[in-house]
């Protein structure tokens, strides 16, 4: 974003930025998708009910932008 303040000017270097920050933007709420659905079919398998690392899950969980929860669900 300092980039685009920088370079004022030159608008075709600007349009190229933002069609990279959108790219960027884009397959990160991918990832994120992607990652949620995998963690929850996990779940739901049973995959987490043994040897959950509860920071690990928290921290997963707060990055995610589901907040961090005081226990793990089993």
């Amino acid at each position: 974003m300092e980039l685009l303040k920088r370079t004022k000017d030159d608008p075709n270097f600007q349009q190229h930025l933002k069609e990279r920050i959108n790219y960027a933007m884009d397959r990160a709420q991918k990832c994120k998708t992607y990652v949620s659905t995998q963690m929850q079919n996990k779940h739901q398998a049973g995959y987490y009910n043994q040897n959950v690392d509860k920071d690990a899950f928290n921290y997963l969980k707060m990055v995610m932008g589901g907040g961090a929860t005081e226990d793990v669900p089993v």
